[in-house]
């Protein structure tokens, strides 16, 4: 996963693990939940540089094997991108 944008000094970059029931979870307390019926999904992961909680949102792209999102910095918003690994 990797967040872009949105008032950060730097991207951040997060492992991710998804579960069968939607769950995504990862490090700096990535916690996501896709809702299974409409491919939306919404949570949240702390900012490792300011301990800050950021609230994100997207959508899966299943057929893509990708999901992609948002966030809302200080004034600007950033970019959430989840790919699948090697």
């Amino acid at each position: 996963m990797l967040l872009t944008g949105g008032n950060l000094a730097s991207p951040i970059e997060n492992a991710a693990t998804v579960a069968a029931n939607g769950k995504i979870t990862g490090t700096n307390h990535l916690s996501l939940t896709v809702n299974t019926a409409n491919g939306v999904f919404t949570g949240s992961i702390i900012n490792p540089a300011t301990k800050k909680t950021i609230s994100l949102s997207g959508a899966v792209l299943e057929k893509q094997n990708t999901a992609a999102g948002h966030f809302v910095g200080t004034n600007q918003s950033g970019h959430v991108s989840i790919n699948a690994g090697p």
